[in-house]
């Protein structure tokens, strides 16, 4: 359970990679926890979007994603083919 009323990034990710159905829109904004783990975090989002089908909406603005995390977001552009919304505002 998350802490404080904070979504969990983990909870999250285990919910897309399993490609749970309700979970069609993902959105991580100014979330601490996330701020934390920002290299390990966009990582596991982007393994975990692979091969889902139904999120088609990412949203991670003010995280202070680098350049480094940016090359894992190319990665689930790369390979998932239902994300068709992006939003990466107030970042690095």
């Amino acid at each position: 359970m998350p802490r404080f009323g904070a979504v969990s990034p983990k909870q999250i990710i285990a919910q897309a990679e399993s490609n749970d159905s309700s979970l069609t829109s993902i959105n991580l904004s100014a979330n601490a926890l996330f701020k934390m783990k920002t290299y390990e975090y966009c990582k596991l989002l982007a393994e975990a979007l692979e091969n889902n089908t139904n999120v088609t909406e990412v949203i991670l603005n003010d995280n202070e994603l680098t350049d480094a995390d940016c090359e894992w977001i190319k990665h689930l552009l790369e390979t998932n083919k239902s994300v068709t919304s992006l939003s990466l505002n107030k970042n690095k």
